[in-house]
């Protein structure tokens, strides 16, 4: 058992993920739909932000929103995601090496220090 374990950590750290951060809550919209974020690095590329999406409404929705990202020596940022479909009560993420949700993983914006930054939300609907 021991050696399976060791041989499928192996595993992953070849495949190079590496969670940099825990999800962080942003402000809720007034429409019931919650979005956080964390930091990732996927198969050894660059660091992106993975967006975890839910409609906390109970009718189906679509989302668009500015994400406002500042690191700690004052570079900024926006990402901005349009017309996310949410069905009622839907929770969405992104996550390394998965094809579904990939309108949930972004770029961090030239300039931003990837290892210390704050991010804010504006919503657009």
């Amino acid at each position: 058992m021991l050696v399976a374990m060791l041989a499928f950590g192996n595993v992953s750290q070849a495949q190079g993920d590496v969670i940099h951060s825990d999800w962080k809550a942003l402000e809720e919209s007034p429409k019931l739909i919650d979005v956080s974020y964390r930091v990732a690095t996927c198969d050894g590329n660059e660091a992106q932000i993975h967006l975890h999406v839910f409609n906390e409404n109970v009718s189906p929705q679509e989302v668009s929103f500015k994400l406002h990202l500042t690191d700690e020596d004052g570079n900024t940022g926006d990402i901005e995601a349009n017309g996310i479909k949410m069905d009622l009560a839907e929770m969405r993420n992104a996550e390394c090496g998965s094809t579904d949700n990939t309108d949930l993983i972004f770029s961090i914006p030239t300039g931003i220090n990837q290892n210390k930054f704050s991010v804010t939300i504006t919503y657009l609907d």
